[in-house]
């Protein structure tokens, strides 16, 4: 029977799905404060092989309790859960996670729902004729703290790519993908060219969960891997299989 454990990781925001395959994969769907999605895989990784394993990490999970179904090709299913502790918010591109940035707080946040509402004021008429129209999603501003100019500029390049954004916190049912309108930076306190504090402000329209596979990873990667051993010999004296090196586990 196939097995799926979670492992969360707090320095990246992530939970880490091990599955032992006894049969194909088609999907593996996450469930917590946010509702139900299915986890966002690499190119080529669904559906699985029916043998071996597979692992799939995902940058999207929220903070607290996150569940996890892997569900095969006959409609079967395994589960796990895990809690993942997020210390600071995240901005993240769900699509390109490497684009990811930890920040330092959410100083002010604003929304409003706009609804297609139309009225009209007809001539000699005391009442109103109305089109009922559906409340749109969430706009409004976020304003981020960063401790210095370079860590707002930082933050800009987030939004460079013209991709959609998920914001991750502690406050339950604040998450939510969006589009950046505007970034202002400004000044937040002011204590002289090495002190002072910077507040970066996000125009933003709430948005769709974006399609689309991973088209990346955050954190542990092969420039990584390049940087920390000399060999592919070191390598493969760090790790006890290709699976530990995946997720980074067991480096000596």
């Amino acid at each position: 029977m196939t097995t799926i454990t979670a492992t969360p990781n707090t320095a990246n925001g992530s939970v880490s799905l091990d599955l032992t395959l006894t049969a194909s994969v088609t999907k593996v769907v996450r469930t917590n404060a946010n509702g139900s999605e299915e986890v966002r895989a690499s190119e080529g990784q669904l559906p699985s092989a029916a043998t071996g394993t597979m692992i799939l990490v995902d940058f999207e999970a929220a903070h607290g309790l996150n569940s996890y179904n892997a569900y095969a090709a006959d409609g079967s299913f395994v589960t796990t859960s895990t809690t993942l502790v997020l210390d600071k918010p995240w901005l993240s591109v769900p699509v390109m996670p490497q684009y990811s940035e930890k920040i330092e707080t959410i100083t002010q946040y604003g929304s409003g729902r706009d609804a297609a509402t139309t009225v009209h004021r007809p001539l000699g008429r005391a009442d109103n004729l109305v089109v009922m129209g559906k409340l749109g999603d969430r706009s409004g501003q976020l304003q981020i703290l960063c401790n210095a100019y370079k860590d707002a500029r930082t933050l800009e390049r987030i939004f460079e790519r013209g991709e959609i954004v998920q914001l991750r916190q502690r406050v339950e049912g604040l998450d939510m993908y969006f589009t950046a309108t505007g970034i202002p930076v400004a000044p937040f306190s002011v204590e002289g060219e090495a002190e002072t504090r910077w507040s970066l402000t996000v125009n933003y329209v709430e948005v769709r969960r974006p399609i689309g596979n991973l088209a990346g990873a955050f954190g542990w990667s092969f420039d990584a891997l390049a940087t920390d051993f000399p060999s592919w010999d070191a390598v493969a004296a760090a790790f006890t299989d290709y699976d530990a090196l995946t997720l980074g586990d067991g480096i000596v």
